[in-house]
């Protein structure tokens, strides 16, 4: 009589429907650039599903604009550039890099950032930008460091140029009706541009740092971290696992980069991609901290390792 009620408490427990547990909501704030492109194809491809996470989107203008939005818990991780990250935790702000974000090239003339001009413009070289505008996302960026440095190596007087800040999606139309003279862009906006027929005045990733360096990354708060440890943890692995599949299939990550830029088909296709990584190259990141220091972005050299940008070379 026991076995026989045993088994049919036991047939009764089979027959139950298995209770599914939520996907813990996370928002990660973004920029409208190509960069990007691993998050979206993470939530496309299920990588961040299989971490039980429903992960949505929101778009910012520029990284350093991430940085409060991250503090103050309006999203649960930010894509920044390393300056304005290096610059928010020199000031006691406590962050924490969980990934990488994009590598630059390591090809000369070939990067998905650059600084253009009008093709047919009085501007032929970068000296000639002296006495003119240049249109920057955020000025304090990584945009802003590397343009004044491949400045500087091009003899010109950095006080004799003004920079002004402007949304990436905005840049063309500025410098066409002539508010500015150059443009800081990334893509897709710089393949837009040369079918517009603007020239690339220099590439300020690549005359910065040649052998290609970090020059974003996702970070969360250390107060955040602290308190979702396993979150965290789900979250980096998911992202990891779609930035190695966007370097390994070029093909979909420009057809995810269509659909949320809206951009045509044509540029997608043609536009340069960054290198995705899960790995950091962190001597890329104290070299670009030296910099800082040399134009008055910091007063010393940030301590890069608190932060956590990792110690893993390329």
């Amino acid at each position: 009589m026991r076995r026989a009620q045993s088994l049919a408490l036991m047939g009764a427990a089979a027959a139950m429907p298995s209770v599914a547990v939520a996907a813990d909501a996370v928002k990660v704030g973004v920029l409208p650039i190509s960069a990007v492109a691993p998050v979206y194809l993470g939530i496309k491809r299920g990588f961040f599903a299989a971490e039980n996470l429903d992960v949505s989107t929101e778009t910012f203008q520029g990284g350093a604009a991430l940085v409060p939005a991250v503090m103050s818990g309006d999203v649960a991780f930010g894509f920044s550039n390393v300056v304005s990250l290096l610059l928010a935790g020199s000031r006691g702000l406590p962050l924490q890099i969980i990934a990488n974000g994009a590598m630059t090239s390591r090809t000369p003339n070939v990067d998905a950032t650059a600084v253009i001009v009008k093709g047919d413009g009085p501007v032929k070289a970068p000296k000639d930008l002296e006495g003119r505008v240049i249109g920057l996302d955020t000025l304090g960026s990584v945009g802003d460091l590397t343009v004044r440095n491949t400045l500087e190596k091009h003899g010109v007087d950095l006080g004799k140029v003004r920079f002004i800040e402007l949304p990436f999606p905005q840049m063309l139309a500025a410098l066409a009706d002539g508010r500015i003279d150059a443009a800081y862009e990334s893509e897709p906006f710089l393949t837009m541009a040369r079918d517009q027929k603007m020239r690339v005045l220099f590439y300020p990733y690549y005359e910065t740092v040649p052998g290609g360096f970090n020059v974003t990354f996702y970070f969360t708060s250390k107060t955040f971290a602290a308190a979702n440890a396993r979150l965290v943890a789900r979250f980096q692995r998911a992202l990891n696992r779609s930035l190695d599949f966007a370097q390994k299939n070029p093909a979909e990550a420009r057809a995810t980069i269509l659909e949320f830029t809206k951009i045509s088909p044509d540029v997608a296709n043609r536009m340069v991609l960054p290198d995705w990584t899960p790995r950091v190259n962190a001597a890329s990141v104290s070299a670009i901290a030296d910099l800082m220091v040399k134009y008055a972005f910091l007063k010393t050299p940030a301590d890069v390792v608190p932060l956590g940008f990792g110690t893993t070379s390329q």
